[in-house]
């Protein structure tokens, strides 16, 4: 099978895309099979985009993770979010931030700010 338009429109296709990136990995560059490669992955990758979307995670997942990363504790954010419930609440998901909150956040701890606001909104 030989992909010679600019998407892979079914299933099959990409199976069969998946299977040959596989086979042309470690291509060496400047190769028609690099090239057929790059060709290749870019396709999967546009009908993964479509088909396979990857949800980003929630704010208050990205936030402990953070925390965790400085080896900081949860009361470090009492300052930004105002008290140890609402921290609380914020870390489980039950209360969103708000865009201040979020800008200062993203600031201090180096998440995207787009991450930490519903929606993806920056």
């Amino acid at each position: 099978m030989v992909i010679e338009r600019q998407a892979i429109l079914t299933e099959e296709e990409f199976q069969w895309a998946a299977e040959r990136i596989w086979e042309l990995f470690g291509a060496e560059p400047g190769t028609p099979e690099c090239e057929e490669l790059d060709f290749l992955w870019d396709l999967a990758e546009a009908y993964e985009d479509i088909h396979y979307p990857i949800e980003p995670p929630p704010p208050g997942a990205c936030i402990r993770v953070r925390l965790e990363d400085l080896e900081l504790a949860a009361e470090a954010l009492v300052s930004v979010i105002g008290s140890r419930d609402a921290v609380t609440a914020v870390l489980a998901g039950e209360r969103e931030l708000t865009p201040l909150m979020a800008a200062d956040l993203a600031e201090w701890l180096m998440i995207p700010m787009n991450l930490l606001l519903p929606g993806g909104k920056e």
